[in-house]
């Protein structure tokens, strides 16, 4: 069993690029095919604004959470690694979600089956709750951050 240092460190940055990759997918509106006022083609845009809203949130929501497990947590071992990679699988996925929600939004029902892979991600966070040691290294906050549930976040 080794320092969970490396571990969060990794989840950052994987965290990271995933919510910066959300917003390659915002494209401001040629201006030679506009037959508007660019607040109107702007506007028409709302599908790409509100997953990307969404998505980032749902990230950030994960990104605390995890934080707050690794909080508790004294040593990583194998497992918790495998399960971590997991999570993370998913969290990579998002951007592609999220770009496939902005196109369906207005759709109807479609547009759900892409919403369900952050929930995916969230529900690989619950084996990595387990995972918690009682022993948690010295210096360590008993409780450093609350994670978030209930309406604000996704349910865990």
């Amino acid at each position: 069993m080794t320092s969970t240092t490396r571990v969060e460190a990794f989840s950052d940055g994987v965290l990271a690029i995933a919510i910066t990759l959300l917003v390659l997918d915002l494209r401001v509106p040629l201006r030679d095919g506009l037959h508007t006022s660019l607040a109107h083609a702007l506007a028409r845009q709302w599908p790409s604004y509100a997953a990307y809203v969404t998505s980032f949130l749902i990230i950030g929501i994960i990104w605390v959470n995890h934080h707050a497990v690794f909080g508790y947590l004294g040593a990583a071992d194998r497992m918790l690694l495998f399960l971590n990679l997991v999570l993370l699988m998913f969290v990579a996925a998002i951007p592609f979600t999220t770009s496939l929600f902005a196109e369906y939004l207005t759709a109807g029902r479609d547009a759900l089956i892409p919403s369900l892979d952050p929930r995916c991600g969230c529900a690989s966070q619950p084996p990595l709750r387990a995972r918690r040691r009682a022993d948690r290294p010295a210096g360590r906050a008993r409780t450093p951050v609350r994670p978030v549930r209930g309406r604000f976040g996704p349910s865990l």
